[in-house]
């Protein structure tokens, strides 16, 4: 089954309704570059005959303004060896309606295996925990790439968080970016588990998250003694390695990559909210190259390649040397 290109909006279902009740049996689902926005309801899914269901691939769709009352992904409703893909999608400005709590958008389970990157999370009002909760986790659980930026949450039956880890040695949660986001940025909350790993993260200092006892000098979003994160990245240096994603991501105004280049370069930056975008070049003596891009975009993910045929042709009549700044 395949959802692709589709705008859902101002569907007010009742708040223990799913959003899609899938009654066929099904072998994979695709969700693809759909956009969510200012609708009501329980949970994304329920499958009525889908024991085998496969593979659900969720990418490049927007959820924005949405009242949810429950989670959007929970892997405690799909059947044990599932595969969920969850990529390069937006997470805006979402909220739990009052008398509800919701564990996180994303449930992740042990005996389903859970790819969740390249996401952006950001300015989410939320109970319990925004994003990830992780009590359980399969080893083959790739979380990685994730912005998390401007959330909040309230308490429900948890400490608020954006995301909650315990027990995920084996699995890959690292390269996320936590950023000036209103509670804690990851706590585990089971003293009788495992701790949480969270190592190699950039939690939006170079000091690192903050901890109370192990950390009280790091500027970054906070983290529970649970929680174990380090080493931390100290900035986000690592977006300039190559990845394997369809949609290149990074928050604001990325590093370019490759660097050094010869004949083109690709800048990526992450947009929170619609705006008017200005990408310019400039040599080191602070004289303006190039315009690359002049125009109003809209929240997500962007990217622009620089192709600098013309840079090396005045660079031979002595006119750009070499070191370029983009602003």
């Amino acid at each position: 089954m395949d959802i692709a290109s589709s705008l859902f909006s101002q569907n007010n279902l009742h708040l223990a309704m799913e959003f899609f009740e899938i009654l066929d049996d099904l072998d994979t689902l695709y969700l693809n570059n759909v956009i969510f926005r200012n609708n009501s309801f329980n949970s994304l899914f329920t499958f009525q005959n889908s024991p085998s269901i496969e593979l659900i691939s969720v990418h490049g769709s927007v959820f924005e303004f949405n009242s949810i009352s429950h989670d959007v992904f929970s892997g405690f409703t799909l059947p044990g060896g599932t595969t969920v893909s969850i990529t390069s999608n937006v997470f805006a400005a979402n909220s739990v309606p009052d008398g509800f709590r919701s564990e996180a958008f994303v449930v992740l389970r042990s005996n389903i295996l859970f790819t969740v990157k390249n996401n952006l999370f950001v300015s989410n009002d939320w109970t319990d925990f925004v994003a990830i909760a992780a009590s359980e986790m399969s080893p083959t659980t790739t979380v990685e790439r994730n912005y998390f930026i401007d959330n909040r949450s309230r308490s429900g039956s948890f400490v608020a968080a954006v995301v909650q880890l315990s027990n995920n040695r084996d699995c890959s949660f690292k390269e996320n970016i936590f950023l000036e986001n209103l509670c804690y940025g990851a706590v585990s909350n089971f003293a009788d588990l495992p701790p949480g790993h969270a190592e190699n993260n950039y939690w939006g200092h170079a000091s690192g998250p903050f901890n109370e006892w192990s950390n009280p000098e790091g500027l970054g979003d906070s983290v529970d003694t649970l929680i174990l994160y380090e080493p931390w990245e100290e900035d986000t240096l690592f977006l300039s390695a190559p990845d394997e994603r369809d949609v290149p991501i990074t928050f604001a105004l990325g590093y370019p990559f490759p660097n050094p280049f010869n004949s083109s370069v690709t800048i990526e930056y992450a947009l929170t909210r619609e705006q008017d975008i200005r990408l310019e070049i400039f040599d080191v003596l602070g004289r303006q190259v190039e315009t690359l891009l002049h125009e109003r975009q809209g929240m997500g993910v962007h990217s622009v390649v620089y192709y600098c045929y013309y840079r090396n042709l005045l660079a031979t009549i002595g006119h750009v040397h070499g070191l370029l700044f983009v602003r």
